[in-house]
Parts: C-alpha cells; sequence; structure tokens
C-alpha cells in the first residue's frame, strides 16, 4: 500500500512537469507566430503589443517588484537560479544513479534532462522574446516625437549644440559641491533621485505622450553586487520580466540621474540606445535640480566633446574652453576610477553587449553615442 501510494505521488510529479514543459512549447509558439506576424505589420505591432500588451505587461510588473526594496531581478539572477540548478542538477544524478544498470531507463532519463533544458531555452524565449524584442517594431522615434535628425551633424552644428549645454552646466555647477576627489556629490539619496526622475517623466509625458506608461513604470532598483558588476562597465541595465531599471550605484554619483532615466525609457519601450540616451537627457531637463540636470549635460558633452574633437580640433578648442574646469577634472577621475575596473571581464562584456545590441539591429555599442544626433536636431529647432 505504502509502495502504490509513492508511486502515485512520482506520476503524479511527472505528470505535473510533463503539462509544465508543454505549456512552455505552447507559449513559446504562441510568441514566435505573433513576432513573425508582427515583424511584417508594424503599425498592428505598435497597436496591439507595444501600446496594448508591453504597456500593460510592463506597468503591472513595475508595479509588483516595487513592493520589493531589492531588485528581483538580481535576486533571481544570483540566488535563485543558481539553486535552481544546483538542485535540478544534484536531483537529475540521483535518477539516473537509480537508473544504474537499467539501459531502457538511462535512456529515459537522458530524455527527460534533454526535454528539461530546451523547456529552459524555451522559457528564456518567452521571457525576452514576448517581453522585450517585438518593441523594435514600433515607428521610429523621429515620427513619435516629431523630430528631423541628420546621420551627420556638421562641426558647426556640434559645435552650437556644445555650446548651449555648456552654457547649462557652467549655470548649474554653481550649486553643486565636489569632493576632494574631483568628483561632484549628489544631495539627494538613491531614492530621492529616483522619485526626480519619475516626476520628470510625467511632466515630460504631457509634451511628449509616447513617454506615458498606463501605471507603475517608475520602479528603480540600486544593484546590490554593484562594486564587482562595475567590472563590465555597465552603469545599467532594464529586465522587462520584472519591470525594473537595475542601477550600478559604484558609479560616481554624476552618473547615476541620467542612468536612472536612460533605463525608465527602456521600460517606456524604446529599445534602441541612442533613442534612450537622448530620452534620459530630455526627461532631465524637465527636473527643477540642478544636480539631474548636470547629469544629463555632462553625459551629453562627453559625447559632444569627442565627436566635435574629431571634426574641427580648432573649433573644438574655441567651444570647449569656455566649459567649467571642474568638468574636466571630474572626467579625469571618472576614466582614474573606471582603471581600476579594467580587465578582461570589461572586454568580454562589452564584446556580447556590441553583439546584442547588433542583434537587435542596432550598430553595436557605438550606438550609445548617437545621441548627438538626436541632440543636434533638438536644438537646431
Amino acid at each position: 500500500m505504502m509502495k502504490n501510494g509513492k508511486n502515485k505521488e512520482k506520476s503524479s510529479k511527472r505528470r505535473i512537469f510533463s503539462v509544465a514543459k508543454i505549456v512552455i512549447a505552447i507559449l513559446a509558439l504562441i510568441v514566435f507566430i505573433t513576432d513573425i506576424v508582427m515583424s511584417a505589420n508594424h503599425e498592428a505591432a505598435e497597436r496591439i503589443i507595444i501600446n496594448g500588451v508591453y504597456n500593460i505587461y510592463y506597468s503591472v510588473a513595475s508595479t509588483v517588484s516595487s513592493i520589493f526594496p531589492f531588485s528581483v531581478a538580481e535576486i533571481f539572477l544570483i540566488l535563485i537560479l543558481p539553486v535552481g540548478i544546483v538542485a535540478w542538477i544534484i536531483w537529475r544524478t540521483h535518477q539516473a544513479r537509480k537508473a544504474k544498470g537499467e539501459k531502457l531507463r538511462l535512456l529515459k532519463t537522458a530524455a527527460i534532462i534533454l526535454t528539461d533544458i530546451a523547456a529552459l531555452g524555451l522559457l528564456v524565449y518567452v521571457g525576452f522574446v514576448g517581453t522585450w524584442t517585438m518593441n523594435s517594431y514600433r515607428p521610429p522615434m523621429t515620427e513619435l516625437i516629431g523630430l528631423e535628425i541628420k546621420e551627420a551633424p556638421t562641426a558647426k552644428e556640434l559645435a552650437e549644440t556644445a555650446s548651449i549645454l555648456i552654457d547649462m552646466v557652467n549655470e548649474d555647477i554653481k550649486q553643486i559641491e565636489f569632493d576632494e576627489n574631483g568628483f561632484s556629490v549628489n544631495p539627494m539619496s538613491f531614492k530621492e533621485t529616483a522619485k526626480e526622475i519619475g516626476d520628470c517623466y510625467d511632466l515630460a509625458k504631457r509634451d511628449y505622450p509616447c513617454f506615458s506608461i498606463a501605471f507603475g513604470g517608475k520602479t528603480l532598483k540600486p544593484i546590490i553586487c554593484s562594486k564587482p558588476y562595475t567590472y563590465t562597465f555597465i552603469m545599467g541595465i532594464y529586465t522587462s520580466v520584472t519591470g525594473e531599471g537595475n542601477i550600478n550605484v559604484n558609479f560616481p554619483d554624476f552618473c547615476i540621474p541620467h542612468t536612472m532615466a536612460h533605463e525608465l525609457s527602456h521600460g517606456r519601450r524604446f529599445i534602441r540606445e541612442d533613442e534612450a540616451n537622448f530620452i534620459g537627457f530630455l526627461v532631465c531637463m524637465y527636473s527643477d535640480e540642478p544636480y539631474v540636470r548636470y547629469s544629463a549635460a555632462n553625459t551629453a558633452l562627453k559625447f559632444l566633446n569627442s565627436d566635435l574633437h574629431k571634426a574641427d580640433k580648432e573649433l573644438y578648442n574655441e567651444v570647449f574652453s569656455k566649459l567649467d574646469r571642474r568638468v574636466y577634472g571630474e572626467w579625469s577621475a571618472e576614466s582614474a576610477f573606471l582603471a581600476d575596473y579594467k580587465t578582461k571581464v570589461q572586454q568580454v562584456s562589452s564584446q556580447v553587449n556590441d553583439a546584442y545590441l547588433k542583434a537587435q539591429g542596432q550598430d553595436g555599442t557605438i550606438s550609445y553615442s548617437y545621441m548627438v544626433k538626436w541632440l543636434c536636431a533638438y536644438y537646431a529647432e
């Protein structure tokens, strides 16, 4: 009687796992077909998926994850997933040992393991494609915000844009304090800064309705393992499954506000990094806090600095000679800070990120610098 009870329990567990795998396979098929259909009809993708399914999903996911003070995505990756994998290996190894000497049972165990791995792969596919990649089918941001951009701004346009931002930075920096290492100091806490960025989005969406989201959409979390994560040189990452913008708080203060705004733009279904960088800048300009504006303008000037120097060194010297020297000091301090984290991990991370962005149809990590095109177009109006 006891043996029959155990057999029934095992049989019941096997049925549950089998049903789960079938459900995952069906979901993957639905996502696959939906992706193919939407890739051929961008108007339907914008209406049904991006402003429909994704809008609701991101809002709900963001609202639910905001209940927790930590990053749900990070806890899953550093704790739940590794523990789950180890438990799975132990469990399947135990089953294989019990089947030793029985060829049929060994083959059956191998088949189950392969279907387990396939199911996990399909689940990752559902999570990634089902909540993220179809964002690439939305209309170009030029249409959504009514801004025409040039592929290659002239040196004059770069200089004019840089001059505007330099004047802005030179004014805001009067209200900003610097530490003994040359870094500016954010007077707000992480929580206060996150709230300010969320409020900025509320203001910006009045002028740009495409920045709106059904509800939620303000969830920003500090990465617990920020220091080791700095070896990747990544300042933030948006996890669409949990609706969280995860921020590397080990980076200098001036990087944080703009990074927050950048990551939340992904939660508003803008997938391209140049667009996210520009949206982050634009949203920060709605802030009454000098440090938030300074963070965005500082980031923009770093890109403009590089592009104008390549385009016209003489004009570059004329324009950037007017920038407050403390900004140069902060850039030097940042370079020294990053030098301590420059290892093969950073190289591999950069290559992976580059390949990931190219797989999405972007130009790789260089895409981040394309925000200068948006800046020049914005200030030319």
